[in-house]
């Protein structure tokens, strides 16, 4: 199953370039991530996109980002763990592609579930006894 269209990817990270650097706000996993390694972060504290990159199907657009210019570390992180301001004029785009990716996600990994159901269910079956056998 493919999550990304590639081509809407690029597009997207071309308009994404031509307004680089672009604050965003870390979601939650990468602010655990961030606590995790020492960074003490509040959850609204403005990240810079400075450069991206296609990460293919499983990583889709990664970004680099940079939290102020004192800060060591640089934090590589899909786009969809990222939360853009909805008054930047990318905003309606991006969070489109980030819904999309989510959901495409989300419906792979269910397919995944499925498929180990149905694997865990192909056990023989007993003979019936009685009628019609």
């Amino acid at each position: 199953m493919k999550i990304d269209n590639y081509e809407q990817a690029v597009e997207l990270m071309a308009k994404m370039e031509q307004c680089l650097p672009i604050p965003v706000t870390a979601g939650k996993p990468l602010l655990q991530t961030m606590r995790d390694r020492g960074n003490v972060t509040k959850a609204k504290q403005e990240l810079l996109i400075d450069s991206m990159f296609y990460g293919g199907d499983e990583g889709g657009i990664i970004c680099s980002l940079n939290s102020s210019e004192d800060d060591k570390e640089n934090y590589v992180v899909s786009l969809t763990h990222l939360h853009i301001d909805p008054q930047h004029p990318l905003a309606e785009e991006i969070i489109a592609y980030q819904a999309l990716r989510i959901k495409r996600l989300k419906a792979q990994n269910q397919v995944g579930f499925k498929s180990l159901l149905a694997e865990a269910r192909t056990k023989p079956r007993a003979k019936k006894k009685g009628f019609g056998n």
